[in-house]
Parts: C-alpha cells; sequence; structure tokens
C-alpha cells in the first residue's frame, strides 16, 4: 500500500495536493496553508505576538513583602490583585500586594514566562535592585496603568 504523501506531493500540483490533503486531515490544511503563506523571503508579520505580556512587581502598602507576576492585560489584573486584598486563597491577596511598583513589557508570552522565573529565582536583595534601577523611591505606580483606586462598579471579565 502507498502512501498518500509518496503518491501525491510529486506527482500533481501544489494546490491539487493541498485539496486532497484537505480531505484527508483538516488540521494538515492549515499547517499547509501557514507554510505556504509564510513562504517569502521576508519575515511574515506575527500577528500573534502584536498583543504586549507584562512581567511586574507588586508590594504590600509597608513594602514588606514581593510578589512577582506575569500578564497579558497589567490593568486588569492589578485590579484583580487588588479586589483580592485580604483573601487568603492567594498570596498575593493574603499579603496585601497590589501596589504597582516594577513592570516590563515583552513581545512574546514564552519571553514573559521565563523572565517571570528568572525574577522568582532572585534573592529579595536583587529584586530591589531591580526595581531600584527604574523606581527608585518605590513610587506606586498604579495610577499610571490606570483609574487608582478602581471603581468599586468596574466590572470584572
Amino acid at each position: 500500500m502507498k502512501s498518500f504523501r509518496s503518491e501525491t506531493e510529486e506527482s500533481l500540483p501544489q494546490s491539487r495536493f493541498t485539496v486532497l490533503l484537505k480531505e484527508i486531515s483538516p488540521l494538515r490544511y492549515e499547517v499547509t496553508l501557514l507554510k505556504k503563506s509564510f513562504a517569502p523571503k521576508e519575515p511574515a508579520p506575527n500577528f500573534i505576538t502584536m498583543k504586549s505580556f507584562y512581567v511586574y512587581i507588586i508590594t504590600n502598602p509597608k513594602k514588606t513583602i514581593l510578589y512577582t507576576g506575569m500578564t497579558n492585560d497589567l490593568e486588569y489584573r492589578i485590579i484583580e490583585h487588588y479586589r483580592n486584598r485580604g483573601k487568603r486563597k492567594t498570596f498575593a491577596g493574603r499579603y496585601y500586594c497590589y501596589q504597582l511598583i516594577y513592570y516590563e513589557v515583552h513581545d512574546t508570552a514564552i519571553g514573559a514566562i521565563e523572565r517571570k522565573k528568572e525574577i522568582k529565582d532572585w534573592s529579595r536583595k536583587k529584586k530591589e535592585e531591580l526595581i531600584n534601577q527604574e523606581n527608585p523611591t518605590w513610587t506606586f505606580l498604579n495610577d499610571q496603568i490606570t483609574d487608582w483606586p478602581p471603581h468599586p462598579d468596574v466590572s470584572e471579565r
């Protein structure tokens, strides 16, 4: 028995091969189309990464606790931390961490996740040095990201 690939890939024009492939597996068809559409010599625009991803550090009002996180919606996430304050189910809520003191922007989720893991592994001293480079007075940055404090009637997702 001959495989579909060896029988058709070389003998049929590309468009016919794609049509046959579509009939066998829609998933393969989508992958094939992606490969064909991104074939030009110039890199294709990366529509997936046009969104920004954030690595951030928040603290409690007394600045004794540091929490490192990652999100694709910093405004929403800061408000969520604020709403969770005092709730024992989350670390940030348990220790009233909702004051933003540091953040950085990444083009990809993978890059942001790797950076978050890197920072989380650091000592407090090293995290403080990072914060001090950008925000030496540890000014709370929440009002630069969103209306602060958030209105109670702001809808949740």
